[in-house]
């Protein structure tokens, strides 16, 4: 059975949903440094990086999970130069081990974005 997870604390359009629970797995939207009214403020990669992680938590939270129950990351850069950098930020947020990530550079994202995070998350353990 499916089940729409929304945080109102992040950015909510009709043209997608920001997460789904299917059994014990969650699978979030690509999520970006978007703030609840769908605007990016934050201008460089290392603000959006902790926005968008920000963000992250606060849909887990809707779903009982939290930032260690995320299993699997898929990251995508306007500049694959910054993965590096992504990776100091992500290391602050999770714990080791860390979970399988993906990077791929990509010529474009929503406007204003520089880095999107897509997550995929275990629920079982709560």
């Amino acid at each position: 059975m499916k089940e729409l997870v929304v945080s109102k604390n992040v950015f909510v359009t009709d043209d997608f949903s920001q997460a789904m629970k299917v059994g014990d797995l969650l699978y979030l939207s690509g999520i970006t440094a978007r703030n609840e009214k769908g605007e990016i403020l934050e201008k460089d990669f290392e603000a959006q990086t902790v926005r968008i992680f920000k963000n992250i938590e606060s849909i887990l939270k809707e779903a009982g999970a939290v930032l260690d129950d995320v299993i699997k990351f898929t990251v995508y850069l306007k500049d694959i130069n910054n993965l590096g950098k992504f990776r100091e930020l992500r290391n602050q947020f999770f714990s080791a081990p860390r979970p399988p990530s993906t990077a791929v550079e990509v010529t474009g994202l929503v406007p204003g974005a520089i880095v999107e995070v897509e997550v995929i998350v275990d629920c079982g353990k709560r």
